[in-house]
């Protein structure tokens, strides 16, 4: 047997092995009964003034793991913020599912957003 044909076989059984069981992908993000990971501040009703909860969703495509196209979550809350008034926005969650083929080759994943939307007091 020729060298280049067990490198064809060889090249073969590992694809075979490596992508068989992750030919495809579902995932949903928090999961359930799993402990949210926070980050605790102490702020006061004299800092700031609620405006009120901003909402955005998108999505995303990766390609290879190289070429990433949309995202930008937390923009698109901090500008949906800024519409109501408010100087940034605190207090926010990220709510992502993802499916993807072929190991990394292709991921696409939607995502919501949500936030609060505040105002520096002076």
């Amino acid at each position: 047997m020729s060298r280049c044909v067990k490198l064809v076989k060889m090249t073969a059984i590992f694809l075979m092995f490596s992508l068989s069981s992750c030919i495809h992908h579902n995932l949903k993000a928090p999961v359930v009964g799993v402990t949210n990971f926070e980050s605790n501040f102490q702020f006061t009703s004299k800092d700031f003034e609620v405006v009120g909860n901003v909402e955005a969703k998108g999505e995303y495509e990766n390609y290879l793991g190289l070429v990433v196209t949309g995202g930008n979550g937390y923009k698109a809350l901090y500008q949906e913020a800024k519409k109501m008034g408010a100087d940034t926005i605190i207090n926010y969650a990220f709510d992502v599912e993802s499916t993807g083929y072929l190991l990394f080759v292709y991921t696409k994943s939607s995502w919501t957003a949500t936030a609060t939307a505040i105002k520096w007091k002076k």
